[in-house]
């Protein structure tokens, strides 16, 4: 597996590369990530083509559908089929060919502000 961990001791020496789900509530594929530039994490949902979200770019979501996430949001693209399943933006369900993930519009938000804990930050966050 492609290890994104940060080097030396830190909270995060405990934490997965990536965890992924799907909400109970809401039947979207979630992921938890951690970054390679930074080491801090970042968090995704996947939307189908049905929702409102699907194939829209970060940039271009509209303000009126008052999506409040941390730091806004940073991030929409298609699922990353091509990545390494352990760390890509891409959820894969179990029992579930690969490739399955292509329909799936992943929208998401980094932990890399000035009050969160980026192990690759040297400014006494740590």
């Amino acid at each position: 597996m492609p290890a994104v961990h940060r080097p030396g001791p830190g909270r995060w020496s405990r934490e997965a590369d990536k965890i992924a789900w799907t909400d109970p509530a809401t039947g979207l594929g979630c992921i938890i990530r951690r970054e390679r530039n930074g080491g801090h994490l970042s968090g995704y949902v996947g939307v189908g083509p049905d929702h409102t979200l699907f194939g829209v770019e970060w940039q271009a979501i509209p303000a009126s559908l008052d999506i409040e996430v941390h730091g806004g949001i940073s991030y929409a693209a298609a699922c990353d089929a091509s990545g390494p399943e352990e760390i890509s933006v891409c959820h894969v369900p179990r029992g579930t060919s690969p490739g399955s993930g292509g329909h799936i519009w992943w929208v998401g938000f980094e932990c890399n502000h000035i009050t969160d804990l980026v192990p690759d930050r040297t400014n006494g966050h740590l």
